[in-house]
C-alpha cells in the first residue's frame, strides 16, 4: 500500500509547535495541542476594483504581478479605443492613451514597459493594422512594425525585449494563420510555425517556454482545447485543456498557467477555469462573471491573476484570483 511518505516525499511528524514554513499538503501532530494540521490549497475568485471604461477586445500586460498590469486599446460601444489603465491590486487609473484606437491587439509585458502589437484599427469592416507602440510608463511610442498586416486576435507572451505574438487572423474573414513573430524590443523575427492555426489562444509563459492553449481555429466561435509548448524554435503538442474555448483570460509561466472564461458555440460566454502544471489541466474555481473577450496578467497562473473587462457587452467589474496554502485542525485530544 502507498504511503503518505511515497506521495508527499515526507513524513506525518509530531512537533511540539506548528512549523513556520508549511507546504501544500503537509501533516503534522501538534502534541502540545493535542490537534493534527493538514495543509491544503484554498483557491477561490474575488471581486476586485471596477475599470473607468468597460471594454472588450483590448490588450493587457503579460508578466509582472496581478497587482500591477495594463488595459489598453479595444473597444465600447462608442467604437475603437486608444485608452489605457492601470491597476494597483485595488482601483484602476487612467493614463496615457495610445497613439492609434484599435482593438483585437497583442499584448505583452510588464506595468511600466508594455508592447500593443497589431491588431484592427477603424473603419468597419476593419483593415489590419501592423503598427506597434511601446509604453514606457509615461507615453506610447510608435516603434518597428509587426513584419505582416497585423495579424489581429494573436497571443501575446513574454516581456518586451523578449516578446512573442502567435497565432491570429490572416484577413477579415474565417482564415487562421500559425505563425509564430518574435520581438527583441526593436526588431521582428519570424519563429517556428504553430502546429493547430487558431485565433484568441490562451498565452503563458516567455519567449523562449511559451504556452499557447485554446483559440479558435476555424468558425468564428468553434473552439480548441488543444496545448502547444515552445522552446524558442519549435511548438510540440502537450496534454489537452478539458474544455475547447477561446477568446479567453490566460497567463502563468509555460508550467503554471491558467485559462478562464472565454466562448465556444455552444454555449457562449463561459466561466470555466482551469490550471495547468506543465502537464496536465484541472479544474478550478469559476469566475462569478461568465465572460470572454476580457484582459488578464498573472505572474504565476495557479496562485494568483486577475480577469477585467470582456463581454457581454463592455462589462468594467474585475476579478482576482488567488490560491493560498491554509492549515485545517483535526482536534484528536
Amino acid at each position: 500500500m502507498t504511503t503518505y511518505r511515497e506521495v508527499k516525499g515526507y513524513s506525518v511528524k509530531s512537533v511540539t509547535s506548528d512549523p513556520s514554513n508549511i507546504k501544500e499538503g503537509q501533516i503534522w501532530y501538534n502534541s502540545t495541542t493535542k490537534v493534527i494540521k493538514v495543509v491544503p490549497t484554498i483557491t477561490a475568485w474575488a471581486s476586485g476594483g471596477d475599470l473607468n471604461t468597460g471594454k472588450i477586445n483590448a490588450g493587457s500586460t503579460s508578466s509582472g504581478p496581478r497587482d500591477a498590469c495594463l488595459y489598453f486599446a479595444g473597444e465600447t460601444g462608442a467604437g475603437h479605443q486608444g485608452t489605457n489603465e492601470s491597476y494597483d491590486g485595488s482601483s484602476w487609473t487612467e493614463l496615457g492613451d495610445l497613439n492609434t484606437a484599435r482593438r483585437n491587439a497583442a499584448g505583452f509585458g510588464t506595468q511600466t514597459a508594455a508592447v500593443c502589437a497589431g491588431g484592427l484599427i477603424p473603419p468597419a469592416n476593419p483593415q489590419t493594422q501592423d503598427l506597434v507602440e511601446e509604453w514606457d510608463g509615461s507615453s506610447w511610442t510608435e516603434v518597428t512594425d509587426v513584419p505582416v498586416a497585423g495579424i489581429p486576435e494573436a497571443g501575446g507572451a513574454g516581456t518586451l525585449t523578449t516578446g512573442i505574438i502567435f497565432g491570429g487572423d490572416v484577413s477579415t474573414g474565417d482564415a487562421r494563420t500559425d505563425k509564430t513573430y518574435e520581438y527583441d524590443g526593436t526588431n521582428w523575427t519570424a519563429g517556428g510555425d504553430l502546429n493547430t492555426a487558431r485565433r484568441d489562444p490562451g498565452a503563458a509563459g516567455t519567449q523562449a517556454a511559451t504556452l499557447a492553449f485554446g483559440g479558435m481555429p476555424g468558425g468564428s466561435t468553434a473552439g480548441t482545447n488543444v496545448t502547444e509548448e515552445y522552446n524558442g524554435s519549435t511548438w510540440t503538442n502537450g496534454n489537452n485543456m478539458s474544455t475547447s474555448r477561446g477568446d479567453a483570460g490566460s497567463g502563468g509561466t509555460q508550467t503554471n498557467a491558467i485559462y478562464a472564461g472565454g466562448e465556444t458555440n455552444p454555449p457562449g460566454a463561459m466561466n470555466n477555469t482551469e490550471l495547468y502544471d506543465g502537464t496536465n489541466w484541472s479544474t478550478a474555481p469559476t469566475l462569478a462573471t461568465a465572460r470572454h473577450a476580457g484582459g488578464t496578467t498573472s505572474a504565476s497562473g495557479s496562485t494568483s491573476a486577475i480577469y477585467f473587462g470582456g463581454h457581454p457587452p463592455f462589462l468594467n467589474n474585475t476579478e482576482e484570483f488567488s490560491a493560498a496554502a491554509t492549515t485545517r485542525t483535526v482536534d484528536v485530544s
